[in-house]
């Protein structure tokens, strides 16, 4: 299998450097921001936008690289005062590279097909293993493995919808103008 999307390789090599950088740029910002619902208790991110889009254009390997980059680049931009969790930017990579390789598997299938086994999958793994997983290793202290997990799903289920939700339209939106040139359907 490849590791490139055939939509990335057929690009100038200036486009391709444009695309990666302004996604990398993009996936660091995303990972500085989130919006406080229900009094802090949700944390809107839009990260799993990005790896979603990343991974669906550049392919798994380059997508795996924005989604990474932008998680470890953003602590060292903005540290919290927390130790950075290495774990947090593997689920990063593993959301693009998950989306990545399920646009390469079912390039056949419909873009809605596509974007919900990609979030869903990235979800499952990335969201409710291996990011519970590292901040239990940050915090574990607290409470088990098992409870950040609990934790996760009914705090992330909703901005993972969300998430989906959104790199459906957006994508969708993408593939029709003209300046993108790209179809992912």
């Amino acid at each position: 299998m490849q590791l490139i999307s055939p939509v990335f390789k057929k690009m100038p090599v200036s486009h391709k450097m444009s695309y990666i950088s302004v996604m990398a740029a993009l996936s660091v910002i995303v990972n500085m921001y989130s919006i406080d619902i229900a009094g802090g208790l949700i944390k809107m991110s839009f990260v799993g936008v990005v790896c979603i889009i990343s991974g669906a254009i550049f392919g798994p390997s380059y997508g795996f690289a924005i989604g990474f980059l932008g998680d470890a680049i953003c602590f060292l931009v903005s540290a919290s005062g927390y130790a950075y969790s290495p774990l947090i930017g593997l689920s990063n990579g593993l959301y693009a590279a998950i989306a990545g390789t399920v646009f390469l598997l079912f390039k056949n299938r419909s873009l809605i097909f596509k974007i919900i086994i990609a979030g869903v999958l990235s979800y499952l793994i990335c969201t409710l293993l291996v990011t519970s997983l590292g901040i239990y290793i940050l915090f574990g202290s607290r409470y088990t493995f098992w409870v950040y997990m609990l934790k996760r799903v009914i705090f992330q289920s909703p901005v993972s919808l969300v998430n989906i939700i959104a790199s459906f339209l957006l994508l969708k939106a993408m593939a029709s103008i003209k300046f993108f040139k790209f179809s992912l359907s």
